[in-house]
């Protein structure tokens, strides 16, 4: 018994002890005299038994207070809410342990096992402590075996047989803890061991109860002689309270786009009203996908309470990418299934009936999407690619173009300055035109800038060509397109023009328009060219410049390959 600080208070002698565990165990109810002269002395009481009682009520008085202790007609009741009693909340959390999931259950046996101090019902003495520290035992092993059989499921076989050590004699007659101790050293390649439990426990059987071990434990030794692989399959659980937190940082100084961010998150909030909820981001090389839907992402991140996921699809393939979301989820890493489809499946199980958001940056094709956007309406994915993804089922698909020449200098001023900007404001306007208005571009040309403080605005209009990292994204743009794509790409840039009709491109690469058509469409789709009007294409000013490049030999190398054959020239059909 302890106090409201937690301290052990003095509860006397064995027998007065007895006299509190009989009150405490049926807390709230009528303890008859007769019940407590049973319990504590049995069937034949001395005289003074009744005497002695009345003693050690009136001592357990003193300590509980007489409020708590009542005498009522017929014998005395313990005044205290029944879940203060150890004995009560044990039961509570192990038989909610016994409905609850899995991985729930664990901690809630964890938490029964923690009320548990020792031996049940130490120091207390006569008959109804000896029946009920039984009792007590045999239920504290069964919730033993149980949390332990969910730790084998989980595949925490190390930490199983270090807890199990020499349970062989401590508890030798407890044959289903010894199946799970010989199973998990099993698993960790220590059969010998496995087998050496086995004999022991059956030789303890035939010399002390003349018996053979039971089914269970005679079924798993001949399953080890014989090397059984079913005895490797495990039925992994989840563990309770993963909330993965994947998204990267957001930008400090994100300008523009409030249009599009607003409906990007409205899209995103209705999640769990009606069907999949998905946007689709599409747009050339740095256009700022990846930076608007990270904002995106973390401004509706409080609506998915069960967490947010992240992959760059460039890094890694699906299958991939589905064991790292499945590990982020609680799932032991080594017990992954091994195809992409089961884990597609265990995935979408997993996700079912949460509130999560997945963003899947970087993606090449429709192929990188399916098997990763969660099967739960509740949930929502956020995607971003060069190509518009057109046949995604249920998009929302949000196609992004350059900056604003206001929000391109508004970046600009954000990056280096106020006052540098309002110095040149011609210089700046030249700046952010060459740079096409690309947030990308803007910002690498900023940062050098920065690096550069006694440089003007215009100093580097002309030497944007340096930006390696703004190159690199052409480059992907460029490994991505068919050797016809890239061919064409190429003879359109070599003009003069940034804006053509298809008549002129049709007549630039020596096709029918409708041949033509095809190809430019596609390098549209490519997020390569866009297209302001039907039949008319247009180049993105500082992609026309390195696109330019990629007729060098060296260019086209470097470029193509991504691809499994070079770069080819379109064939005229004169």
């Amino acid at each position: 018994m302890r106090d409201a600080a937690g301290r052990e208070a003095p509860t006397g002698t064995p027998q007065q002890r007895a006299v509190l565990a009989m009150l405490a165990m049926r807390a709230g109810e009528l303890v008859t005299s007769t019940d407590l002269l049973d319990g504590i002395f049995g069937d034949e009481h001395p005289r003074t038994a009744a005497a002695t009682i009345s003693t050690y009520v009136g001592r357990l008085r003193r300590v509980l207070g007489r409020g708590i202790l009542a005498s009522v007609p017929g014998g005395y009741q313990l005044d205290v809410a029944p879940e203060h009693v150890d004995v009560n909340r044990f039961a509570d959390l192990t038989a909610a342990a016994a409905q609850a999931p899995p991985a729930d259950a664990l901690d809630l046996y964890r938490e029964a096992e923690s009320l548990w101090r020792g031996e049940a019902l130490a120091g207390s003495g006569g008959p109804y402590a000896e029946r009920q520290r039984a009792a007590l035992t045999e239920r504290r092993l069964t919730a033993w075996e149980a949390r332990l059989r969910l730790e084998l499921d989980l595949g925490r076989h190390a930490s199983i047989a270090a807890e199990l050590q020499g349970t062989e004699t401590l508890h030798p007659f407890r044959e289903r803890l010894h199946a799970i101790h010989m199973l998990a050293l099993y698993r960790l390649d220590r059969q010998g061991e496995a087998l050496t439990i086995y004999e022991q426990v059956r030789k303890t059987l035939a010399g002390e109860l003349g018996v053979d071990p039971g089914p269970e434990l005679a079924e798993l030794h001949t399953a080890i002689l014989r090397a059984d692989p079913a005895l490797h399959v495990v039925q992994p659980i989840p563990v309770a309270g993963a909330h993965p937190a994947q998204l990267p940082a957001d930008v400090g100084d994100f300008i523009g786009r409030a249009e599009v961010l607003a409906g990007i998150t409205v899209r995103l909030s209705g999640a769990g009203q009606s069907g999949c909820t998905l946007v689709a981001i599409s747009g050339m090389g740095g256009v700022g996908k990846t930076t608007l839907a990270i904002r995106a992402a973390h401004a509706v991140r409080p609506l998915f309470p069960d967490g947010q996921l992240y992959a760059d699809m460039q890094e890694a393939p699906p299958a991939e990418v589905l064991g790292r979301f499945i590990v982020a989820l609680g799932w032991p890493p080594d017990a992954l299934p091994a195809t992409e489809s089961e884990r597609a499946a265990l995935y979408r199980s997993l996700t079912a009936d949460k509130r999560l958001l997945v963003l899947l940056d970087n993606v090449a094709d429709q192929a990188q999407v399916g098997c990763l956007v969660p099967g739960s309406p509740s949930c929502a994915t956020l995607v971003t690619s060069r190509p518009m993804l057109a046949h995604l089922p249920s998009a929302r698909h949000v196609v992004l173009d350059v900056m604003s020449e206001q929000e391109a200098l508004e970046l600009l001023t954000a990056v280096v300055g106020e006052a540098r900007v309002a110095a040149e404001p011609e210089g700046a306007r030249r700046l952010v035109a060459a740079c096409g208005l690309l947030p990308l571009a803007i910002r690498l040309a900023a940062g050098r800038l920065l690096a550069r403080p006694n440089w003007l605005l215009a100093h580097l209009v002309g030497r944007l060509g340096g930006l390696e990292e703004l190159r690199a994204s052409f480059d992907r743009s460029y490994a991505q397109l068919s050797d016809r794509e890239g061919a064409a790409l190429l003879a359109l840039a070599s003009g003069d023009e940034d804006e053509l009709t298809l008549a002129a491109c049709a007549q630039a690469l020596r096709l029918a328009e409708e041949e033509a058509e095809e190809i430019l469409e596609s390098l549209v789709d490519r997020a390569v060219l866009s297209s302001p009007a039907p039949c008319v294409y247009r180049f993105q000013n500082l992609a026309r410049q390195f696109i330019s490049e990629y007729g060098e030999p060296e260019r086209v190398r470097a470029a193509s390959r991504g691809r499994k054959t070079p770069a080819v020239r379109i064939r005229s059909r004169a």
